[in-house]
């Protein structure tokens, strides 16, 4: 392989490796990511697609199997911008989730170029001839030693999320009916009742809209619960108190919540029916109000 080979499958395999390596660290942000580009039933594939990330970045490196590894690579590269782009134009998601949650790139032109740069060397490496190393005792040392802690990883990271109808099953009904009931009472009132998550970046996302949801006359209250897991230790707990100090907000256990699949859930409560569920990221309540009817 000449030295521009060697390069371009130096480059693929890091950006392969961190990819996978950011998302198996946190395979529920990843998930949670998947439902916010409106792909729920394909979450629970979140942690194969991070394992498989790991898998192609290590082989890279090592160069071994290029040409296979070249055509799948290519193909993922082909899912993941079409993905992106329903995600983005449909679903106003801007975050492309490449290298976890720890590392948030929200910028459309860098995501694009970045993915026909890596589309590119993918068929150059599929187009040109190469030479891969044969998968000799000691590259098989490394990449276990690379694919043992990933799928640990993957596997504690990963959380259940029922394959629900893209409509959230409390739509409609009245608050009294349902779980909803024993957070927010039916008292005439229009609210919208968030649900959301320290660690969760589109969380962070929607505080604006929720404080423009507090300060406008649109709704007569805005209310936050954040669900926690007695049993996991949230890491961004303090740094969400200490920048959102002006919003209130209410710790909930999350076995209290088992309505919520993703964060952040807000329901939109008009008297005592509960209207709209949005799953996402919370639109601006001028957004709802003009183009939403609430």
């Amino acid at each position: 392989m000449n030295k521009f080979g060697k390069i371009v499958c130096f480059a693929i395999g890091i950006v392969f490796l961190l990819s996978g390596l950011g998302k198996v660290v946190d395979v529920y942000a990843f998930q949670n990511l998947i439902v916010q580009y409106g792909f729920k039933p394909f979450n629970i594939l979140a942690p194969a697609i991070a394992i498989l990330e790991v898998v192609l970045g290590t082989l890279f490196l090592l160069r071994v199997g290029i040409k296979p590894m070249s055509w799948m690579a290519f193909g993922l590269l082909l899912i993941f911008s079409v993905a992106y782009t329903y995600g983005y134009f449909v679903n106003g998601i801007a975050d492309c989730g490449c290298f976890g949650p720890h590392l948030r790139i929200e910028s459309p032109s860098f995501t694009y170029v970045r993915n026909l740069v890596l589309i590119a060397g993918c068929l150059y490496l599929i187009k040109c001839p190469v030479e891969a190393k044969p998968f000799d005792s000691w590259r098989m040392r490394v990449a276990l030693t690379v694919f043992a802690p990933s799928l640990f990883l993957s596997g504690a990271t990963f959380r259940y999320m029922p394959l629900k109808s893209y409509e959230h099953p409390f739509q409609g009904m009245r608050v009294d009916e349902t779980a909803l009931g024993r957070f927010v009472k039916a008292d005439g009132q229009k609210r919208i009742v968030s649900f959301i998550s320290y660690d969760c970046p589109h969380c962070w996302n929607s505080i604006a809209n929720f404080k423009d949801f507090e300060n406008s006359k649109i709704v007569d209250e805005a209310r936050a619960f954040v669900v926690v897991d007695n049993a996991v230790e949230s890491s961004h707990k303090d740094a969400f108190l200490r920048n959102f100090t002006d919003v209130a907000v209410i710790e909930t256990p999350s076995g209290q919540t088992p309505f919520v699949d993703a964060y952040p859930t807000s329901f939109y409560v008009d008297g005592d029916t509960i209207r709209l569920v949005m799953i996402g990221t919370l639109p601006s309540p001028y957004v709802m109000r003009d183009y939403m009817g609430i």
